[in-house]
């Protein structure tokens, strides 16, 4: 979690090594965990920032964060997140240019 964080070079290389597809065997492994799905979907949503692996993750992402939402719909941090996350992998720079139109 620290490494994707910091630097754009570290999400590359996470990224290209499996680790996106990793985080999201895990959280659909323990959908039961709360705690689980809050870093899940944390780190991916970190992961995703560097436009490049935007589509990449979100591919990867989309489902897993849907069903951490709904398997912890009573767990605020899980769903904050998970909105905050969903609103990221779908927005594009081009796409902010064009609403602020």
């Amino acid at each position: 979690w620290y490494l994707a964080a910091r630097e754009d070079n570290f999400k590359h290389k996470i990224v290209q090594n499996g680790g996106a597809k990793l985080i999201t065997n895990s959280m659909s492994r323990f959908i039961s965990s709360e705690k689980m799905q809050e870093k899940g979907i944390i780190t991916l949503w970190s992961l995703s920032t560097p436009l490049q692996l935007r589509s990449e993750i979100g591919h990867l992402a989309v489902i897993p964060i849907l069903r951490g939402m709904q398997a912890h719909v009573t767990g605020h941090k899980v769903v904050e997140d998970g909105l905050s996350a969903l609103k990221a992998l779908s927005t594009h720079s081009s796409s902010k240019k064009f609403c602020r139109k």
